[in-house]
């Protein structure tokens, strides 16, 4: 069964992905913030997919702006 992933579950990916301290971010916060290339991006959403058990289409993560936006997104995406 597929679980979900919270904005907590974003930090701790971002963390363990940069190897920097958790950001200080909040769901309305914009992606951009962080100044994460496109690349960097697609490895952390693929570490939340992997938290959630889904599979994002890629296609879907085109118009995100926001830390919401992600995160509804991945809990969204169908059971990997």
């Amino acid at each position: 069964m597929a679980g979900s992933v919270t904005l907590q579950d974003f930090k701790e990916v971002y963390a363990q992905f940069t190897k920097k301290d958790q950001p200080d971010v909040s769901e309305g916060d914009r992606l951009d913030s962080l100044n994460l290339d496109s690349l960097a991006m697609l490895e952390i959403v693929g570490l939340l997919e992997e938290r959630a058990g889904r599979e994002v289409d890629e296609d879907e993560l085109a118009d995100l702006q926001t830390f919401a936006d992600l995160i509804r997104v991945v809990n969204e995406a169908e059971e990997a």
